[in-house]
């Protein structure tokens, strides 16, 4: 029939694997360390896959907020120029420290976790749990931030329009 070097034979084709997918390989579930109620699995490259792809998702969103922190750090520090009283500066001073420190936080979350030869020193489930506790500081000091920054904005807004506004109401 062909050229090829198969000889039909009797036996029927070999059946491809099935996709991977969870319900092939199941990892553990993420909670509290250790958990004694549950026997966790055994840890196969499919499983750790879901882990690091879930830590991509949070290594992706620390990169983002530490960007937006960033630029919210080029716009105080722009603001700190501005010929204001010293009340206004100590605002905008505080809301630029919060915005540092946010991005400190989230940069220590993306931070790489392995041993000199390159191998992980945690296990997949344990890095992601990490990665999760620490996007999550990040997140909080960043809206912690974002709120100084609002204050400083409106008594910013107020120093500058306030004596106006009080002018027009009279």
């Amino acid at each position: 029939m062909g050229t090829d070097d198969y000889k039909a034979s009797s036996e029927p084709a070999p059946r491809r694997a099935p996709a991977l997918s969870a319900s092939v390989h199941p990892a553990p579930s993420i909670g509290p360390f250790p958990r004694s109620d549950v026997v966790p699995g055994a840890m196969t490259p499919v499983s750790e896959g879901h882990y690091h792809g879930e830590q991509g998702m949070y290594l992706a969103a620390s990169g983002t907020l530490t960007q937006f922190n960033a630029i919210m750090a080029a716009l105080l520090t722009a603001a700190l120029s501005l010929h204001v009283s010293l009340a206004v500066k100590a605002a905008i001073g505080l809301a630029l420290a919060g915005h540092a420190a946010a991005g400190f936080l989230l940069c220590w979350a993306a931070r790489p976790i392995a041993n000199a030869d390159g191998t992980p020193r945690l296990t997949a489930e344990r890095l992601l749990y990490r990665s999760l506790v620490n996007y999550r500081r990040g997140w909080r000091a960043t809206m912690l931030a974002l709120t100084l920054s609002a204050l400083a904005l409106a008594v910013l807004a107020w120093q500058q329009l306030g004596p106006d506004l009080a002018a027009l109401l009279r």
